[in-house]
This record gives structure tokens, sequence and C-alpha cells, in this order.
């Protein structure tokens, strides 16, 4: 009877250690999402600066070519 209570100790355990675990994954998990998410909306501002700074530098070589133009 006592290996029986052992056995069954020893089962809710490995049970707690086992819940622990697959909550620290989900934690894990939760946290790579998040990442993913970040990185998508990191990928749609370097798209938006790209774009701006090409803009920008359009601007100012069309500025330059005015000032030429009136010189």
């Amino acid at each position: 009877m006592e290996k029986e209570l052992d056995g069954k100790r020893a089962l809710e355990l490995e049970l707690q250690q086992l819940r622990k675990r697959l909550t620290v994954l989900k934690q894990v998990e939760a946290s790579i999402k998040k990442l993913r998410e970040m990185d998508i909306k990191l990928e749609e501002v370097e798209e938006l600066f790209s774009y701006y700074l090409i803009r920008v530098n359009k601007s100012n070589n069309d500025l330059k070519d005015a000032r030429k133009e009136q010189i």
C-alpha cells in the first residue's frame, strides 16, 4: 500500500511539473507571436521610411534643379 502511495505521489509530482512546463511553453509561444507581430510592424515602418527617404531625395533634387534654373 505504501508503494502505491509513493507511486501516486510521484505521478502527481510529475503531473505538476508537466503542467508548469506547459505553462512556460504557452508563455514562450505568446512571446514568439508578439515578436513576429512586432517584426511585421518593423518591416512596415522600414518600408515607409525608405519611401519617405526617396521622396525627400527627389524633392531635394527638384529644389536643386529649380535653383539652377533661376541662376
